[in-house]
């Protein structure tokens, strides 16, 4: 079995999925724009940026909570049209 640090990077995958003759080309360019809003924000929160470690001081403002959460649903929500269109 593969290791979580042994599979592809994200730009991988992606150039895989565009040069795949299944996959859906409009879902790969959502995957692709979504990666591109929201890639900084989301590498500052998880490899221990500045913004988690200055939100433990102000809190999180309502609108940034509810932008997180739409962003990992849409992510969830393109994740399953791709699933369920290449299996």
């Amino acid at each position: 079995t593969k290791r979580a640090n042994e599979g592809p990077m994200l730009a991988e995958m992606l150039k895989q999925l565009e040069a795949s003759d299944g996959s859906p080309k409009h879902i790969v360019e959502q995957l692709k724009e979504c990666r591109d809003v929201t890639w900084k924000g989301m590498n500052s929160y998880a490899h221990g940026g500045l913004h988690p470690l200055s939100r433990v001081l102000t809190g999180y403002p309502a609108q940034l909570t509810y932008d997180m959460v739409r962003n990992s649903n849409a992510v969830v929500a393109l994740a399953s049209q791709l699933v369920s269109i290449l299996t």
